[in-house]
C-alpha cells in the first residue's frame, strides 16, 4: 500500500515544528489520538529550561511551497505599497475556530513551508476572525515566526489564558493556594496574603506566618503563639531559623545575621529568600558590592524556579545600579522583564517586574526613558498593598500631631508605635522586593519620623543613627536641613559620630550626594581627620572628573558640589590637611568658567581665614593668568589686606565708583575724601535708580548698593548723601528683600547719623508694623523686617521705641524676637532683666543664642550683676554650636576679663572648628599684650 501525499505531507511538517519549539526549549507533545484540531500540545519553558506551568495547543497546517499552487499560501495579503503582510487562512465552516476561540488553553495557527523549512504563527482569537460569507478567514503574519527572536511572544500567548486568581477580599483569609515553594517568598514581598489577620490569629502560627509578621513588624503577635529560642533550634523545619534572623536583623541591623540561615539552607526557594533578603539588609547600609556578591553566588548555582529567578535577578540590577554600572544594570533588568508571563497571576513576581521597570527608566540616559512603561510597571498589587501601609503609618503620625496640639491628655494603656511599625515595614517591603525607589522614600520618612521626636537632650548615638538613616535613604535636601538643626541645636555631637561613617569612595548612586550633604552640614563639627580625608577626596576628584563621572554618574554638576562640600571643611581640617590642601591651590590652574570660579573663590576665602598673618598668605593669591573675575576679585580682596601699594590701586577704582574694588578694599574706614566722595555720588545714583523701579513695581536687585551707601554715610558722616535712601525708605512699593541689609546696618553700627530724623523716624515708625507689600503677589513672600526696622529707629531716637514696642516684638516672630533682645541689651536696664530671662526660654535656638550673646556684653559691664552671670552660665551648657558661637562672637571683642577667661576655658575643646579657631585668635591676640 502507499500513504496518501496529505498524510506525508502533513506528518513531516508537524515533526518540523515540533523539532522548531523543541529547539526553543518547549517541551512538545503530538496529539494523534483524539485530534480534534490540536496537532501538537506545547509546554512553555523559559532560557533556563524552568517550565512555565502552562499549555497551549497548535494546528499545523503544511504545504511544499509558497508557490500560487500551495495549499495553503495560495492567498497572500499586501499592503498599499505592495509589501507581503501574509498568508489568509480559510475555512468552509467555523468548527475548528469555534475550538480554538473557546479553549480554555491558548491556540496557534501554524504555516509551514517544507521547502524554506520556515513556520509562521498566529494566536487564533476571535477579534483576528474574519467572515467571508461563506465562511472564515484569519491572517498568518508574515514576521511571526517560530524561531528564538519570537519566543518570548510565543511564550506571552501560551502563558496568557490562565485562570485569573480574584485578590479582592484577601485582607481577611490571605492566599491560601500558595505552592509550597511560592510561600516564602509572598511573605516576604506580600506579607499580607501569609500573615494572619490581627482578629483572626491562630493559636500557634507557622513559620512562614512569623515570617510575614515579622515583616509588618507585628513582633507583639507572635509571643505566646511561636516556638522559644530553644525550641526553633530543635525543629526540623528549617524556615524557624530565618524567622530567629529576621528577627535578630530587626533587633540588631546587622546583615550578617542571616548567614548561619543561608549556610543551612537545603530547598532553592529557602536559599534565594535569605539571598534576597540579606540583600535587601546589605543595601539598607549602602553595601552594594557585599550584596551583589551574594546575588552572583546563588545566579551561578542555577537552581531557582522562575520567579525566583527574577527576584534574583531584581535584586542583582539594583546592586549594578547603585554601583554605576549603568548599562549592566539594565541588562539584567531587561532579562527579569522576560520572566513576566511565567506566573501573570502571582503578585510577587507583578511587583518585582515593576521594580525591574523602575530600574530599567533609572538606568537610561534621560532623554530616552519611557515614562509609561515605569508608571505602568510600578502600578501592582503589591505596590498598592505597601502604600496602604505606608498611609497607616502617616495617618498615625498625623493623629499622634493632633493629640499633642490639642493637649490631648488621655492615658493610653498598651500603646503600640503604630507610625513607627508601619513606616519601618513600609521600607522594609520596598527593599525585599528590589523597588529602590519606594525603599529610598520609605526609609527617608522613617528615619524623619524618628527626627522629629529628638530634642537636644535625646541619646547622641540614636539621633546619629536616624541621621545615619536619612543618609542611607539618599534624600541629601532632608538630611542637610536635619544636620542644620542638629549642630546649631544639639547634640552636635550625632552629627559628628555619623559623618565618621561615612566612607565616600563607597559611595552608591543613593548616597553619593547625601554622603557629601553630611559632611557638607557637619564640616564645623566633625574631627580632623574625617575633614582632611574628605577633602583629600575633593581634590583628587576635581583633578580627575571624567573618572568621577565614571565611577558616581552623578545627577549633579561636580566641580560645584565638590567645592561646597571642600569650603566648610577648611576650618576643621588639621595643620597638615591644610598645608595639602594650600599645596593643591598652589597648583591650580586658571578658572575661566564663572561658576567654577566664584565657589573657588569661597575655598580660597576659607584658606585665607585660617592663613592669615602668615607667610603662607603669599602663596595663595599668587595666580595665573586667565581667571574669571569672579576669582580675581577674591584674590584682589586677600592681597588688598597686605599690599599698600595695590590697596592704593583700589583706591582710585573706588574713586569711579566701583563697587568691586571697594569690596577688595574691605576696610570702609580708611577710605580716603576723594574715594568716598566717589563712591558715594555713585550709590546715589544708583539708588536713585532703585527707588524708582520699585514705584514703577520693577525690582532688579540693588540690596547691596544701598547697604553700601548707608555703610558709607555712617562712617564719613562729613560727606554723607541720605537724600538718595530717605527717598528709597519712603517709597511704600519698596521691595522688603531690598531692605534687610540696609536696616541691619543702620540699627547696629553705633555711629553718627546725620539724616533728617523726623523723615527717618517717620519711615521706620511705618515699617515697623508693616509686613509684606505691593509687589509680593508677583515675586511671592518679602522678608519681614519688623524687628529690623525697630532696631533702627532705637539707633536713631532711642526714647522712640516704648516698652509696648518691645512687648508687641518679644511675640512676634523669630526675627521681632532676636531685635527685642537686642533693644533690650542696648538700653541697658538691670530692671529689663527678666525680659532677657523670658527670651532665654524660648524654643527657637537662634533666639536664644541672640540673649546669650548680649547676656555675655551684660556680665562684662556688670549689669544684673550675679543674676546675669547665673543665666549665662546656664545657657553656655547648650549640646549645640549656635549658642556657644553667639557667645564666642562676643567676647571676640571683649576686654579681658575673669568672665570673659571662665568662657574661654569652657569651650577651648568645645566640638565647634569656629569655637576653636575664634578661641585661639583670642588667645593669640592676648599674649603680646601680656608682654
Amino acid at each position: 500500500m502507499r500513504a496518501g501525499e496529505t498524510e506525508d505531507v502533513g506528518t513531516a511538517g508537524q515533526s518540523i515544528v515540533k523539532s522548531q519549539f523543541e529547539k526553543l526549549r518547549w517541551g512538545a507533545n503530538p496529539n494523534p489520538d483524539h485530534d480534534l484540531g490540536t496537532d501538537l500540545w506545547l509546554q512553555p519553558r523559559d532560557e533556563r529550561r524552568v517550565d512555565l506551568n502552562s499549555i497551549a495547543g497548535a494546528q499545523v497546517k503544511s504545504s511544499r511551497t509558497k508557490g500560487p499552487k500551495s495549499k495553503y499560501f495560495k492567498n497572500p495579503s499586501n499592503d498599499d505599497q505592495g509589501n507581503l503582510e501574509g498568508w489568509w487562512y480559510y475555512e468552509a465552516e467555523n468548527d475548528h475556530f469555534d475550538y480554538w476561540t473557546k479553549h480554555t488553553a491558548p491556540h496557534f495557527l501554524i504555516l509551514h513551508d517544507l521547502e524554506t523549512g520556515e513556520s509562521y504563527w498566529v494566536h487564533v482569537t476571535q477579534d483576528r476572525l474574519q467572515s467571508t460569507g461563506g465562511g472564515t478567514k484569519i491572517l498568518v503574519p508574515v514576521h511571526q515566526l517560530v524561531d528564538e527572536a519570537h519566543n518570548r511572544k510565543l511564550i506571552e500567548v501560551a502563558t496568557s489564558e490562565r485562570p485569573h486568581i480574584p485578590w479582592e477580599g484577601s485582607a481577611w483569609g490571605g492566599a491560601n493556594t500558595l505552592a509550597a515553594g511560592d510561600v516564602l517568598r509572598h511573605a516576604l514581598i506580600v506579607p499580607r496574603l501569609v500573615a494572619p489577620h490581627r482578629n483572626d490569629q491562630p493559636k500557634t502560627f507557622k513559620p512562614e506566618q512569623a515570617v510575614a509578621a515579622l515583616v509588618l513588624l507585628r513582633q507583639s503577635d507572635l509571643e505566646g503563639r511561636v516556638p522559644d529560642a530553644e525550641g526553633r533550634n530543635k525543629s526540623k523545619l528549617w524556615c524557624w531559623a530565618f524567622v530567629t534572623a529576621l528577627e535578630s536583623y530587626l533587633q540588631t541591623e546587622d546583615p550578617e545575621v542571616f548567614r548561619d540561615a543561608l549556610d543551612s539552607a537545603k530547598k532553592a526557594s529557602d536559599k534565594v529568600a535569605v539571598v534576597c533578603t540579606w540583600v535587601a539588609a546589605h543595601l539598607e547600609h549602602g553595601e552594594a558590592s557585599d550584596a551583589l556578591a551574594l546575588l552572583d553566588k546563588a545566579i551561578d548555582d542555577d537552581c531557582a524556579s522562575a520567579e525566583d529567578h527574577v527576584w534574583l535577578l531584581v535584586q542583582r540590577a539594583r546592586c549594578l545600579n547603585e554601583l554605576g554600572r549603568r548599562d549592566e544594570a539594565k541588562m539584567v533588568a531587561l532579562e527579569a522583564l522576560q520572566g513576566r508571563n511565567s506566573a501573570p497571576d502571582d503578585s510577587t513576581l507583578s511587583a518585582l517586574c515593576g521594580a525591574a521597570s523602575w530600574i530599567v527608566f533609572s538606568s537610561t540616559p534621560f532623554g530616552a526613558r519611557s515614562f509609561s512603561d515605569v508608571i505602568t510597571g510600578s502600578d501592582n498589587l503589591a505596590s498598592w498593598w505597601r502604600t496602604q501601609v505606608m498611609a497607616w503609618g502617616l495617618s498615625s503620625n498625623f493623629e499622634e500631631q493632633f493629640r499633642t496640639w490639642s493637649q490631648d491628655s488621655t492615658r493610653r494603656v498598651g500603646f503600640e508605635d503604630s507610625a513607627w511599625r508601619h513606616l519601618r515595614a513600609s521600607s522594609l517591603i520596598a527593599g525585599l522586593v528590589g523597588d529602590q525607589g519606594s525603599w529610598t522614600q520609605s526609609y527617608a520618612r522613617l528615619a524623619k519620623l524618628q527626627l522629629m521626636r529628638t530634642t537636644e537632650e535625646s541619646d547622641v548615638s540614636e539621633v546619629a543613627q536616624s541621621l545615619t538613616m536619612l543618609r542611607e535613604s539618599g534624600d541629601h535636601k532632608g538630611l542637610s536641613d536635619a544636620v542644620h538643626r542638629i549642630v546649631h541645636e544639639g547634640p552636635a555631637e550625632s552629627a559628628r559620630s555619623a559623618s565618621e561613617a561615612v566612607k565616600l569612595e563607597e559611595s552608591t548612586r543613593t548616597t553619593l550626594r547625601s554622603n557629601m550633604a553630611l559632611l557638607k552640614a557637619a564640616a564645623d563639627v566633625v574631627t580632623p581627620q574625617t575633614a582632611d580625608s574628605a577633602a583629600q577626596w575633593c581634590m583628587e576628584h576635581l583633578l580627575d572628573l571624567p573618572a568621577f563621572h565614571e565611577k558616581y554618574l552623578p545627577g549633579f554638576y561636580a566641580p560645584i558640589e565638590l567645592l561646597r562640600l571642600l569650603a566648610p571643611l577648611v576650618p576643621a581640617l588639621s595643620d597638615s590637611g591644610l598645608k595639602e590642601l594650600l599645596k593643591w591651590l598652589e597648583a591650580l590652574p586658571e578658572q575661566p568658567d564663572h561658576f567654577d570660579a566664584q565657589t573657588y573663590g569661597v575655598v580660597f576665602r576659607a584658606v585665607a581665614d585660617r592663613l592669615r598673618g602668615t607667610a603662607d598668605i603669599e602663596k595663595l593669591v599668587t595666580r595665573p593668568a586667565g581667571d574669571h573675575a569672579a576669582l580675581t576679585q577674591v584674590i584682589a580682596k586677600l592681597r588688598a589686606q597686605d599690599d599698600p601699594n595695590y590697596r592704593l590701586s583700589l583706591l582710585k577704582d573706588i574713586e569711579k565708583g566701583d563697587q568691586a574694588a571697594l569690596h577688595s578694599f574691605g576696610d570702609v574706614e580708611s577710605l580716603t575724601e576723594p574715594a568716598v566722595r566717589g563712591m558715594l555720588d555713585a550709590l546715589a545714583k544708583e539708588v536713585n535708580n532703585i527707588t524708582a523701579m520699585a514705584g514703577a513695581l520693577a525690582y532688579g536687585g540693588g540690596t547691596d548698593s544701598v547697604r553700601t551707601l548707608v555703610l558709607l554715610n555712617l562712617w564719613h558722616p562729613e560727606y554723607a548723601q541720605w537724600e538718595p535712601f530717605l527717598k528709597f525708605l519712603e517709597e511704600p512699593r519698596t521691595s522688603k528683600d531690598d531692605l534687610v541689609g540696609c536696616l541691619s546696618v543702620l540699627g547696629r553700627l553705633p555711629l553718627k547719623i546725620t539724616a533728617d530724623r523726623e523723615r527717618l523716624t517717620t519711615s521706620l515708625r511705618r515699617l515697623m508694623s508693616e509686613k509684606g507689600g505691593e509687589g509680593e503677589w508677583l515675586f511671592g513672600a518679602w522678608a519681614d523686617v519688623r524687628g529690623l526696622a525697630a532696631e533702627a529707629l532705637f539707633a536713631v531716637d532711642p526714647d522712640s521705641v516704648t516698652e509696648e514696642d518691645i512687648w508687641v516684638l518679644m511675640r512676634g516672630s523669630s526675627g521681632q524676637k532676636h531685635s527685642a533682645a537686642r533693644i533690650i541689651a542696648q538700653r541697658e536696664k538691670a530692671e529689663e532683666f527678666g525680659l532677657l530671662v523670658a527670651l532665654s526660654a524660648s524654643d527657637d535656638t537662634s533666639v536664644r543664642a541672640i540673649v546669650a550673646n548680649r547676656l555675655a556684653g551684660w556680665v562684662s559691664r556688670g549689669i544684673a550683676g550675679a543674676r546675669a552671670s547665673a543665666l549665662l552660665s546656664t545657657m553656655l551648657d547648650s549640646r549645640g554650636t549656635e549658642l556657644p558661637q553667639a557667645v564666642i562672637a562676643h567676647v571676640q571683642g571683649a576686654p579681658q576679663d575673669e568672665g570673659v577667661t571662665q568662657i574661654i576655658d569652657r569651650y577651648k575643646d568645645h566640638i565647634s572648628a569656629t569655637v576653636r579657631r575664634a578661641i585661639s585668635t583670642i588667645q593669640e591676640r592676648a599674649e603680646p599684650e601680656m608682654s
